[in-house]
This record gives structure tokens, sequence and C-alpha cells, in this order.
């Protein structure tokens, strides 16, 4: 039979015990549209930085590498683990790019730890409020510094992992690891429900900004600052439950 007329089933197990070229190219092509998702869900925080051709093609050797690593003796799902290697590969290649302003990483990190200390100190997530009157800024303001680091927000939050009893850590994708997903899932659980919503439709349901605030009666830049205010709330929470401290920086 040809590639193209085995099941996904019979693709694995040939490829996995011959290597086979040919079955890897029919493997690749079923599985593009993962790239194409995950490009939708990145892009819009990226552009006018990258083209988005560009970052398909990072996409694609991240399925590629996935491909290649994917376990089958692992009771997890191909497509999952495919993402977690896709954005990988894309903000792996991004970050090469170092189109990111130091005062824009430091207004990303100076947030980023904000956030952690106001939370462990109220034992709650900060309102918006809060935290401007302790940026010393307007709500609004507040709301424009969010807007400001869309981009970088998802990058900066991206490019460190978190290490804990020898495990991994990386707060924006869905860990392979048991003890990850506990505390992941009990991170997002203390989310408001606002914040929540909008983290479960843009990356469990592969819904856009633009989709997401017709749904909530939001406008899109709305949308984009709260997803950027609640990736930065995750980071710090995550901090929070793996006891890492935030980086002493200005």
């Amino acid at each position: 039979m040809r590639p193209a007329e085995l099941s996904e089933d019979q693709l694995w197990k040939i490829y996995k015990d011959s290597d086979d070229k040919d079955i890897e190219k029919e493997i690749i092509k079923r599985y593009l549209y993962i790239v194409k998702i995950v490009v939708n869900q990145v892009y819009p925080l990226l552009y006018g930085n990258v083209e988005k051709e560009d970052l398909e093609s990072y996409g694609i050797f991240g399925l590629i590498d996935a491909i290649r690593k994917f376990d089958l003796r692992k009771n997890v799902k191909f497509e999952s683990y495919a993402r977690i290697r896709i954005r990988g590969a894309i903000f792996d290649n991004i970050r090469t790019l170092s189109w990111f302003p130091r005062s824009f990483m430091d207004k990303v990190k100076r947030i980023e730890r904000l956030y952690q200390e106001k939370e462990q100190v109220l034992g709650r997530v900060p309102t918006d409020e809060e935290m401007a009157e302790a940026l010393g800024v307007t709500v609004d303001k507040f709301r424009k510094m969010l807007a400001e680091i869309r981009g970088i927000g998802l990058v900066s939050l991206e490019e460190r992992e978190w290490e804990a009893k020898d495990f991994k850590y990386d707060p924006l994708t869905i860990s392979l690891d048991e003890s990850l997903r506990n505390v992941l899932k009990e991170t997002i659980d203390s989310l408001p429900e606002r914040e929540k919503y909008i983290i479960s439709l843009y990356y469990f349901d592969g819904l856009s900004f633009k989709e997401i605030a017709k749904i909530l009666g939001l406008s899109e830049s709305r949308i984009s600052q709260i997803h950027t205010k609640t990736l930065l709330l995750l980071r710090a929470k995550l901090n929070n439950l793996l006891g890492v401290k935030s980086e002493n920086r200005a």
C-alpha cells in the first residue's frame, strides 16, 4: 500500500520501526494543520516584527522534530506533543532575531515581578487598579503598558524553563509531565473567571482574539490586554507555587 492509503496507526508503526522517509513525509503532510493552528494563535501577538510565512517555516521544523522524537509507548496524544514542539521551535527562532528592546524586556519583568509579589501578599490575583497604584500610573496607562508588551510578553514568558524536582516547567504549554499538569491546572483554576475563559478559548479551543472579543462583547485590543496580563499572572503564580523567586531587576 502507498503511504497515503495507510491509517495513522499504520503510518506510525511503520515509521518507528523503519524510519522510512516516504512515511515521514506522509505523516508531516497529515499534521501540517497543527502548524497552521499554532501560527494563527501566535501571529496576532507578533505582527509587524516577523512574517507569517517565517513562523510557518519555523513551525514545520518543530513538527518534524516532534515526529522524530515522539514516543508511541507513552500515553500522550501526538497533537498535544506536537503543539509544544512547534511553539518551542517558533519562539526559539524568534529569540535569535533579537528584536526586543531592552527597555521593553525590563518592563515585562517589572510587571511580572509585581504580579508575583502582590499575589503573595494579597493571596489572590491583584486587580488592574491595584497594579496601577503600585506602579504609580493610572489604570488606563497600565492597560496601555500591557498593550505595548503584547508580543514580547509572550516570548519573554516562553524563554525560561522552569526547573524543580528534576522536572522542567514551561507555563505556556501543556506539560507532558503529570506533576506540572497538576500545578498548571491549579494555577489556571485560580484565575478570575474571565481570564480563565479567555485562556481556554484561545489555547484550547483555538479561537482568535477577534472571535473571543465577539463572544465576550469586548474590543479585540482589550482581549489582547487581558491575554497579556493573564500570561504574566500565570508565570507569577507558577513562580509562587514552585518556590521560584522573581528576578530582582529594575
